[in-house]
């Protein structure tokens, strides 16, 4: 069931899926068992490395690389751990983690909507179950692109990796709204309609290409991914709702230098569509009855199956329960002791309770200032470099005072040949002494000074593509281009 505007908050996203379950299950008349998925936006997921030990240990590692790995007070999350545990002397553990207020929302909904719930999974480990089932063999690059978010499953040697990108098919409908003045609703229903506006292409272009331009990005910021020259090893399926945006492939495709496929379908589950893949794993996690419930919490997978048993509990206790009538009234007396010592504590733990509330509350404040802080960061590190860039060619052409720079323009990775961003400079050179005679050897010697002393510089890496035309008296044209250095970024050391 779609949302006419996907919601921008989670406690938006929380209430609107509760409504869509409930509509869902009215609908089809369904009452029974279920499991859930999660969007990427809400997972958070992290990965460690820990020595393999004694498998009476185990729980207790893991909860200790839990603390260790997750950003985040465990008290108000749920997290499910996996990994493979059977061979080998490392265990790569994968992480994914909750707000417990989003889950405990998501099975009261479904609590009332009749549906008894056997799991909770994120996206990622759904599609996981999904790629295991239709062709797991070769490296490959999954890519389930949704609304907010999208789910990046990366298939080597060691099995499977997981990764949520903060970047979603909203980014296209967001700019369509903006351009053309409409809702997102509106822009959906434009855009996948048999009588396309014929002025949307143009616009519909420029913001998938803006998408995929932001999905390569994210993908390469992950070390070891992509090859040095930009390229990615191994297969590419595309799949999600968002990836139906026309052109995408053909976009990824040219960004990440190889063929971009689709997921192909397995009779043995379902017609796997570019939306369903999600649904297909889903389904496959809850066939497999591994007696795990993913981030559905133990003690609420408890309830819900204790509340299912107690129907047949209550017959077969009614004929006990006569014969303890002589002690209730005792017990009762030590009940009544026990509520009034229960009350004075009660009272006394409210103002901590006050205080964690406060604390929970400014959780998500916290993660936004800390986003907007590291957005804006990146900014000004962006804009003091390209200060010292513009300085540095500045004081370069100092050396020789008939020089000048033309023009400016920046080169995408695939074009510099070490992979990296170049810099092209265009421009000139003029023979003083005599400005009307043919061009001589002098001015190319002039431009390979200058040049020289452009390389000097701490923000390039190396020159070339060096290009001299000679043929305009007295003056000399040059072109270069300068691969720039990578950044070292300060926060994480790479």
């Amino acid at each position: 069931m779609r949302f006419g505007t996907v919601p921008e908050t989670d406690r938006a996203w929380l209430a609107a899926a509760i409504d869509a379950i409930g509509a869902v299950t009215r609908e089809l008349g369904y009452r029974g068992p279920a499991v859930l998925g999660l969007a990427p936006h809400l997972v958070l997921t992290k990965h460690a490395m820990t020595p393999a030990v004694d498998p009476r240990q185990r729980d207790k590692v893991i909860h200790f690389e839990a603390m260790q790995a997750i950003p985040l007070a465990l008290e108000d999350m749920v997290w499910d751990c996996t990994g493979d545990f059977a061979t080998g002397p490392d265990w790569h553990l994968t992480f994914t983690v909750a707000k417990r207020e989003v889950i405990e929302g998501l099975v009261e909904g479904a609590v009332r909507a009749g549906l008894s719930l056997r799991g909770i999974f994120p996206a990622g480990r759904a599609l996981t179950a999904v790629w295991n089932a239709v062709t797991p063999e070769g490296p490959a690059m999954v890519i389930d692109i949704g609304a907010r978010s999208t789910t990046l499953l990366v298939h080597g040697v060691g099995g499977f990796q997981e990764r949520s990108i903060p970047v979603g098919g909203q980014v296209v409908t967001t700019g369509l709204a903006e351009a053309l003045k409409l809702s997102s609703a509106e822009i959906e229903a434009l855009i996948f309609s048999e009588e396309r506006d014929e002025n949307l292409g143009e616009h519909l272009d420029r913001q998938v290409e803006q998408l995929a331009a932001a999905l390569v990005m994210e993908v390469g910021q992950i070390e070891g991914l992509l090859s040095e020259g930009g390229r990615a090893s191994g297969r590419i399926v595309l799949t999600g709702g968002a990836a139906r945006w026309p052109g995408l492939d053909a976009r990824l495709s040219e960004y990440l230098g190889g063929r971009v496929e689709r997921l192909p379908s397995d009779s043995r589950w379902i017609d796997i569509g570019d939306e369903l893949a999600v649904v297909a794993g889903l389904q496959r996690l809850a066939n497999e009855q591994s007696g795990t419930g993913g981030l559905l919490p133990e003690r609420l997978r408890d309830r819900l199956a204790s509340a299912r048993r107690v129907p047949g509990r209550l017959a077969l206790g009614i004929l006990p329960m006569v014969a303890l009538v002589p002690p209730l009234w005792h017990y009762a007396q030590v009940e009544r002791i026990a509520i009034r010592g229960a009350a004075e504590l009660t009272s006394q733990g409210r103002e901590l309770q006050r205080i964690a509330a406060r604390n929970a509350a400014l959780v998500p404040e916290i993660e936004t200032l800390r986003r907007r802080y590291d957005q804006l960061r990146g900014l000004s590190e962006r804009r003091d470099r390209w200060t010292r860039i513009l300085a540095d060619l500045q004081r370069s052409l100092s050396i020789d005072e008939a020089a000048w720079i033309e023009g400016l323009e920046t080169t995408p990775r695939r074009i510099a040949k070490s992979g990296r961003a170049g810099l092209r400079l265009h421009g000139r050179i003029l023979n003083l002494a005599t400005p009307v005679a043919p061009t001589g050897s002098g001015l190319g010697e002039r431009a390979r000074r200058l040049l020289d002393q452009v390389r000097r510089c701490e923000w390039a890496e190396s020159i070339g593509d060096e290009r001299f035309d000679l043929t305009e008296p007295g003056c000399l044209r040059f072109e270069a281009t300068v691969v720039l250095a990578p950044v070292r970024d300060e926060r994480s050391g790479k």
